[in-house]
């Protein structure tokens, strides 16, 4: 049994006075076998207003992961990774200190990084190999960032996944998103985002969720969603939770393919300088 960490969902909600980002917190580590409760938000200790996700395969563990281990939750709690894409980023963030503007943001060294991390880790690990353990690889970094001096919010995402033949990791600039207080407070989906499309929106109404979530999305297709200068803290708060606890509890019912569930994480980054920790 080889821990792994695919399968999230990530919510990214913006507000007039910041954003909101919520994520499930089922790590899956083998066919049918799980823990809840794994933190997927990094907080950078620089800049401030800065938070880090990693969806679909954020790294691997050490190989000594044996029927011995008798409490294997508490194994990966305990364990790092012996690579971290999560931590990876982290490190980038923190030692080049990034615009706040992440359309900015130097994606080609960050993305570098995370190429020659996995090829060294590769060679000298080859049975996590894509080439040779015929397992594809696919993980996307997720960053966000706010500046409360213009008022802006900033998404940025890279995704990293083997070629058909497994042979190269291909680098993909995959969101560049900003939010002012004009554009429409639409929810980005990070990982497990058409699991909730298929699955949780078209019977969201019959969900526990909020008036909120039920206005904007209650009708799916069909959605509703206000100006960010119209879309309050607690309203963001509340779609985003939603979002991603009705996912959780619908893969109860319909199992998601690599594995959400658990309670939900609620992050803020907003007008205080740190980013603040809601829920979970």
């Amino acid at each position: 049994m080889i821990p792994s960490s695919d399968g999230t969902l990530i919510v990214i909600v913006a507000s007039k006075d910041g954003l909101t980002i919520a994520s499930d917190s089922r790590q899956t580590l083998g066919d049918g076998i799980y823990c809840d409760g794994a933190e997927k938000i990094l907080t950078p200790s620089r800049p401030d207003r800065f938070l880090i996700a990693v969806t679909g395969r954020r790294g691997f563990y050490p190989m000594a992961i044996n029927a011995h281990i008798h409490d294997i939750c508490a194994y990966v709690a305990s364990t790092p990774r012996e690579l971290d894409i999560g931590e990876i980023a982290r490190a980038f963030v923190e030692e080049t200190t990034p615009d706040v503007d992440l359309r900015k943001l130097d994606v080609k060294e960050l993305a570098r990084r995370c190429n020659d991390a996995l090829i060294s880790y590769f060679a000298t690990h080859p049975y996590w190999s894509p080439a040779i353990s015929g397992q594809g690889f696919s993980s996307s970094v997720v960053i966000a960032s706010y500046d409360p001096a213009t008022s802006q919010a900033f998404v940025r995402t890279i995704e990293i996944s083997s070629s058909v033949d497994l042979r190269q990791l291909l680098i993909n600039d995959k969101l560049n998103e900003a939010f002012g207080l004009d554009d429409i407070a639409e929810p980005i989906l990070c990982g497990e985002g058409d699991y909730l499309r298929s699955h949780v929106l078209p019977t969201i109404k019959d969900q526990r969720v909020s008036q909120t979530t039920i206005d904007q999305v209650g009708n799916f297709p069909r959605v509703i969603f206000p100006k960010v200068r119209d879309a309050s803290t607690d309203n963001s708060i509340s779609l985003a939770g939603d979002l991603v606890a009705s996912a959780s509890r619908m893969t109860a019912k319909i199992p998601a393919a690599s594995g959400i569930g658990g309670p939900t994480a609620v992050w803020r980054i907003g007008n205080d300088q740190r980013p603040s920790k809601l829920k979970g």
